[in-house]
């Protein structure tokens, strides 16, 4: 192929195929003419040594085992007439020695030690590890001189020994780093002659009355497990932001994973404390084959600011000014079910339905005022091409596939605000009750550097990758902001562990400040490798890669523009209404400028380092920090530069929008825990 096949997984269907009639076979070995296969078979806590054509055809079960014995690692002698394989049975691990067909079989040694890992070697000696010692290290066995020689003396362990061509030992070595491949050029192996540790003189008797015994198992009974959960696990998070230039925002919590033994029930608990609250949590079950999940979320922000009150009009009079300060609460209450289908390794869909509750309430206020109710409804439908081969599209660096999103829903909306008669104004339109059809297809594409010439095959081979995303949504019609699509920040639609997708919605700008009915956005990034194999443990966090991006996004979100409305009226809320809302335009991507951001088209770019981490040895603890900077200026709702004071007294038809912008700059994002 020319390249690691790492970097192509789709070139795997070339060179290879699922062997039929295999199922539940784990750990081949082919033998040496290239016609068969040997495998483990593995039911109900047993494993069976099996033999195959590599056409599925002529199975056979060269062992018979239904009492929890279990095998590891076998493999052909030179000539394809034998096997050796590690059995543990009867409290006891030793190597035997099988003819293909599954007669004569007989240990190679019958003692206390746990012997692992043979390797049938081209000149018919057997490698194997064991721990005779204490410690596992590699041994040589000699069938024609009946010596066992040490090969190795480590002080940790080393295991599933094998040989190079040249007859160099190849091994895994347990190190503080995890395990790691080590090898030993065969001038220096130790050749200690042990043999004297090992019984190879066994009694036949012995081993045949081991062999042919079969625990009785009648008495147990198989266990349905219900209410039985595996030990719950967790970690903490901590969220750094400046939505605004002069603005730092600080959330920390943590979230706990809990799930029973077979995997049916499952439930995820996160909160986050700070300016800005979260509290989220999801169940779901996998007992049928679709997976159906529960989610509920609250989520709280306070809001400080004031209203520059000018009498005259006048910026320049500074006399009759004067700011009238307010604080209230904001929350959101979100219900979601949804129902996930795999149809395949790439392909799945999920229906969804999500009822929204938003309020807010004054510092002087007991109870929240419920602004609007929501009832969105619909499918979505994902391809992955990183499927089920171990890999995904989540990781810090993935390359050479791509995900294509589409989702569809029905939204239908109820403004409920009491002090303003139950509705809103939004471009110009009176909002009360209201339903819409709602569509976002987004598209991303992981593209590993052409293998082209000498320096760029060096960037293919250190997995540096070109990510392009592009992401485009409409709603029908005018809608009230809060149903509109959202950008800024960072991205709005995913909140949670390893769910973040980078930068596509403009993380150069503050969050949730770009809004619209129409969305086109293309995001570019170059990923790299920084250090693949950091392998240090901090305390109870273990450190394994870091991985950089630096990326640019351009696009917008349009809405509809209600400001060449000549024909209008104030209502006695203070709003100006089209009379008629046929007259308000809807703004045209890529040719008219958004009126809510000032701006034809938003652009932003930056640079971003992934780490990729684990807390208290299993759990998932991948972190990010980002800084990015946003090009364009742009104008808002309420407090847009960050001042805490909202001034909001020019407006055009429909325009409720505040007279500040926020300048181009830079903003930064740091996760802990969170994901990427």
């Amino acid at each position: 192929m020319g390249r690691d096949v790492e970097f192509a997984p789709k070139e795997w269907k070339k060179y290879a195929h699922v062997i039929p009639n295999t199922k539940r076979g784990v750990e081949p070995s082919v033998s040496p003419d290239g016609k068969k296969v040997a495998y483990f078979e593995y039911t109900d806590g047993t494993l069976n040594l099996v033999t195959i054509n590599l056409d599925g055809t002529d199975k056979k079960y060269l062992t018979d085992f239904k009492d929890g014995t279990w095998m590891q690692r076998m493999d052909w002698s030179p000539d394809g007439s034998q096997l050796a394989v590690a059995i543990f049975r009867n409290y006891q691990q030793d190597i035997y020695i099988m003819n293909a067909d599954g007669t004569n079989v007989h240990p190679l040694m019958y003692d206390k030690w746990e012997d692992a890992d043979p390797f049938w070697a081209k000149d018919g000696k057997i490698y194997f590890s064991s721990d005779h010692t204490g410690i596992f290290n590699i041994y040589e066995y000699d069938p024609s001189s009946k010596k066992i020689l040490q090969i190795t003396n480590v002080i940790s362990a080393a295991m599933a020994p094998t040989l190079t061509p040249e007859g160099n030992l190849l091994y895994s070595a347990d190190t503080s780093h995890g395990w790691k491949a080590y090898g030993v050029p065969k001038e220096d192996f130790l050749n200690k002659d042990v043999t004297a540790a090992y019984d190879l003189d066994w009694e036949p008797t012995a081993v045949k009355a081991s062999w042919d015994f079969r625990e009785d198992l009648s008495a147990y009974v198989p266990h349905k497990y219900k209410g039985d959960l595996m030990a719950p696990t967790g970690a903490p998070e901590i969220r750094i932001t400046n939505d605004s230039q002069d603005d730092v925002s600080i959330q920390a919590g943590g979230y706990v994973f809990l799930q029973d033994y077979v995997e049916k029930h499952g439930a995820y608990i996160q909160a986050l404390l700070g300016e800005d609250m979260l509290f989220l949590g999801q169940y779901f079950y996998q007992g049928w084959y679709p997976t159906i999940f529960l989610t509920a979320y609250h989520y709280e922000a306070k809001v400080n600011y004031g209203y520059l009150l000018d009498d005259d009009n006048n910026h320049f009079t500074k006399q009759d000014e004067a700011i009238y300060e307010i604080r209230n609460q904001q929350y959101a209450n979100v219900g979601m079910i949804g129902v996930a289908y795999p149809w395949n390794d790439k392909f799945n869909t999920n229906v969804f339905s999500r009822f929204t509750d938003l309020g807010f309430r004054t510092v002087t206020e007991h109870q929240y005022a419920p602004y609007s109710w929501n009832l969105e409804s619909g499918i979505a439908a994902n391809f992955s091409s990183f499927g089920g081969d171990g890999r995904s599209s989540r990781a810090a660096n993935p390359s050479g596939g791509r995900n294509i999103d589409l989702t569809y829903s029905y939204g239908y909306s109820d403004i409920v605000y009491q002090p303003q008669g139950g509705r809103s104004v939004d471009d110009g339109e009176s909002l009360d009750k209201y339903g819409y059809n709602k569509i976002e297809a987004r598209w991303t594409e992981q593209i590993a550097v052409p293998a082209w010439g000498k320096f760029l095959s060096t960037l293919n081979r250190k997995r540096h990758t070109i990510q392009l995303d592009f992401d485009a949504g409409m709603i029908d019609r005018n809608v009230d902001r809060n149903d509109e699509f959202r950008a800024g920040g960072q991205h709005p639609y995913y909140y949670g562990s390893d769910s973040l997708r980078p930068n596509t919605l403009f993380a150069g700008y503050p969050a949730n400040s770009l809004s619209g009915e129409t969305m086109a956005l293309l995001n570019v990034a170059y990923r790299f490798p920084i250090r693949r194999e950091l392998n240090r443990k901090i305390g109870p966090v273990y450190l394994y890669d870091l991985t950089a991006q630096v990326m640019g996004s351009a696009g917008n979100l349009w809405s509809f523009d209600a400001g060449s409305v000549k024909d209008y009226y104030m209502d006695e809320y203070g709003e100006k209404v089209a009379r008629n809302p046929k007259q308000i335009h809807r703004e045209i991507p890529f040719v008219d400028a958004a009126y809510k951001n000032g701006n034809k088209l938003l652009y932003d770019a930056g640079a971003e380092v992934r780490l990729t981490a684990t807390a208290f040895n299993n759990v998932g603890w991948n972190s990010f920090a980002r800084v990015v900077y946003g090009f364009n200026e742009i104008k808002g709702y309420a407090d847009v530069n960050g001042d805490d004071v909202q001034d909001t007294t020019d407006t055009a038809v429909g325009d409720s929008l505040s007279n500040e912008t926020e300048k181009p700059g830079f903003r930064f994002y740091i996760g802990l825990g969170t994901g990427w």
